[in-house]
C-alpha cells in the first residue's frame, strides 16, 4: 500500500519501529490515540 504511493519510500519493517518513528512527530498529549489507530493499521 505504501509502495503504490511513494514508490521511493522505504519501509520499516519492525512494527515498533514503525509505530516509534511515526510517534516521534506527534504532540504528547496525541500520542495515545495516534498509537491505537496505527496498531489498528498494522495488525490487519
Amino acid at each position: 500500500m505504501i509502495k503504490a504511493v511513494f514508490p521511493k519510500t522505504k519501509q520499516q519493517l519492525c512494527i515498533v519501529h514503525q509505530i516509534r518513528n511515526s510517534t516521534k512527530f506527534v504532540q504528547h498529549k496525541d500520542r495515545k490515540a495516534i498509537c491505537a489507530d496505527l496498531k489498528k493499521s498494522t495488525v490487519q
